[in-house]
């Protein structure tokens, strides 16, 4: 029995993650197709989470390799089935995200607002939002929130749903498909000189936490 527990004891524990990553000399993340996570611009890929990825990579001394799916889940499967180290994608860590990763800390907190198109009517608190047609990207963190919402203040909110791969639902309400949306700070001030006729009704009060999920 001693000897099998001291040939336990000399047994090597298995290796990190972040060791399997500078083995395999190779950063994987897993993202979206948005002007603020990762795409190909006329210089080559841009984004604000590719930039952070490339710094990351670069201090672990390892190539980045980044790739893009088209939703959330689609994301959280990668990272339940270890295809990526790190899930970067705008993301505010939920139950379901903490099933497939291990969340790290926030890096910013990003202001939501609730935008409307010039010349309709503003929006100046969220009893509005009830009676009216809300925009939102498909599983994104600002259905999460609308859902957080109907629950505990306004049973009566409604929303339609933007293909999960679109920048965002500015185009909604650009098009009048949608009277409102609720948008992050970060998309609207990219995408705002694509929809000029957009403007911002009112800031929610809670800023929302950006981070990013490891395996």
């Amino acid at each position: 029995a001693t000897a099998l527990l001291a040939g336990c004891a000399r047994a090597p524990a298995p290796p990190s993650a972040l060791q399997q990553i500078r083995a395999r000399g190779e950063l994987r993340v897993v993202t979206l197709n948005l002007p603020t996570c990762y795409y190909l611009g006329a210089q080559g890929p841009e984004g604000l989470e590719y930039d952070l990825a490339s710094r990351f990579a670069q201090e672990l001394g390892v190539r980045l390799e980044i790739y893009a799916v088209p939703s959330e889940a689609a994301i959280q499967q990668e990272l339940a089935a270890g295809h990526a180290d790190i899930a970067a994608a705008q993301i505010t860590a939920t139950h379901a995200w903490s099933k497939v990763g291990e969340p790290a800390a926030p890096y910013a907190d990003v202001p939501q607002l609730v935008v409307y198109r010039r010349g309709g009517p503003a929006p100046r608190d969220t009893l509005q939002l009830e009676t009216a047609k809300l925009a939102v990207r498909a599983g994104s963190p600002q259905e999460h929130l609308l859902s957080r919402l109907k629950v505990m203040f306004a049973p009566h909110l409604s929303w339609v749903e933007t293909a999960p791969s679109n920048a965002d639902p500015l185009e909604d309400v650009d098009s009048g498909q949608a009277r409102y949306a609720i948008v992050d700070a970060r998309t609207y001030s990219y995408a705002h000189h694509l929809c000029p006729d957009i403007k911002v009704g009112f800031t929610l009060p809670r800023k929302r936490p950006v981070q990013w999920v490891v395996r």
